[in-house]
């Protein structure tokens, strides 16, 4: 994955987790997947870019824990 296409990967699975009914914020993201949130926003705004298997664990962890979670 390119360092674009990964930023916007973040973004859609962020956005694809709901908590009552919105979408989590950058911080309960962070939380939910037990990094620093500046290192997460780091990552959405592509000041760093993390390893594909790391995005990947992301998403198949999101997938998990929200049952309803499609990509």
């Amino acid at each position: 994955m390119e360092k674009m296409k990964i930023k916007e990967k973040l973004k859609e699975i962020r956005s694809m987790c709901h908590q009552e009914g919105k979408p989590l914020t950058q911080k309960e993201f962070a939380k939910f997947i037990g990094i620093p949130l500046r290192t997460y926003e780091d990552w959405e705004r592509g000041a760093h870019t993390p390893p594909e298997y790391v995005v990947n664990l992301i998403k198949y962890k999101a997938e998990h824990e929200f049952s309803w979670f499609i990509i």
